[in-house]
């Protein structure tokens, strides 16, 4: 006897399979799309659903390890680029759709013209093949034709899907490209540069003195970012009181050294540990920790070589204000400062 049928070879077989996989990373690509073109890039950042402010960092850990850690303008900035990327991802996840389902729909074509397969079977020993009955052939020939029909409109559905991803893919690439021209009006790379760096600097200083008390703020001239270096440290800096200020007056080896301090935001919990072996403690409660360091080395005049440290533990601020005399001085500079 002879039977009619279509068997798929390995190759298309692949082909089907690689282009699910395209189908799937697109539709993943195209949500991820959607929703950062939906999402608010000015909204407020959060941490575990509460409401971040400047200077805040965000720690999210599972089973006892860190996987993502955000400052409250990291965050902004992270809003910033989901909003700016997700035209381009929503354009790349639909054309992926589109070129899967065009790939399916070619295979599939292709497949049903190479044209049915006949397999004869012979019984052992015969020249010949068993000639074909007739009834049978018809029989079987409805519901192939029926089927045929079922696979061709799920064919010209899929082909047709697969215009409409392409065509919105396109639509929303110029869409992008068109958004993404730079105005006449809009500044050059190199001013926009500048504008960006001294947006930058602005926001790290203002970060830095957000947790000061409004006293200290008040008697600072100006400050400047500096490297980090350390662990535990988010951002750091070095600010310059005021000439002769009240703030130090009396109080140090040398006034206008001492008036310049190193200031940083770190994190409290895991920076409290750290210094707790820089000097001898004199303060330690819940707002605040504080150590003194007292030179041993002799100096003219006395306290050259000294340095008080102290944590607020409220908001993670911490300084470094050096040439302090005694103790008492660097307890009374904290009272003075508003800590």
């Amino acid at each position: 006897m002879t039977r009619v049928g279509r068997s798929r070879s390995g190759a298309v077989k692949l082909l089907l399979g690689v282009a699910a996989i395209a189908f799937l990373v697109g539709g993943a690509a195209t949500l991820v799309g959607l929703g950062g073109m939906t999402s608010d890039p000015d909204a407020v950042p959060t941490c575990d659903g509460k409401i971040m402010s400047v200077g805040d960092r965000c720690e999210i850990t599972r089973r006892g390890s860190t996987v993502d850690s955000y400052t409250y303008q990291e965050k902004i900035e992270r809003q910033q680029a989901n909003k700016d990327s997700a035209g381009t991802t929503l354009t790349i996840g639909l054309t992926v759709i589109g070129a899967s389902l065009l790939t399916g729909v070619l295979v599939e074509i292709r497949f049903r013209r190479s044209g049915p397969r006949r397999t004869s079977f012979a019984p052992a020993g015969s020249a010949t093949p068993s000639p074909e009955v007739p009834s049978q052939r018809t029989e079987a020939a409805a519901p192939t034709r029926a089927g045929t029909v079922h696979v061709t409109r799920a064919v010209v559905i899929t082909g047709v899907a697969a215009g409409l991803c392409v065509a919105t893919a396109v639509v929303v690439g110029v869409v992008v490209v068109l958004a993404d021209r730079p105005d006449s009006s809009e500044p050059s790379p190199s001013q926009a540069a500048a504008a960006s760096s001294s947006a930058a600097y602005s926001r790290h200083i203002e970060a830095l003195m957000a947790g000061m008390p409004a006293t200290l703020r008040a008697g600072i001239e100006h400050c400047e970012p500096s490297p980090v270096r350390q662990r535990h440290v988010l951002r750091a800096g070095t600010c310059h009181l005021t000439k002769n200020s009240p703030l130090v007056a009396g109080l140090a080896a040398h006034d206008g050294l001492a008036g310049i301090f190193q200031v940083a935001n770190v994190n409290a919990t895991s920076y409290y540990k750290t210094m707790r072996y820089q000097g001898i403690a004199f303060r330690d409660d819940a707002t605040g920790f504080a150590v003194f360091n007292q030179d041993q080395t002799p100096s003219e005049p006395p306290g050259l070589g000294n340095l008080m440290e102290y944590l607020d533990r409220r908001t993670g601020l911490w300084l470094n204000v050096s040439h302090l005399v005694t103790v008492q001085d660097a307890e009374t500079f904290l009272a003075r400062a508003g800590f």
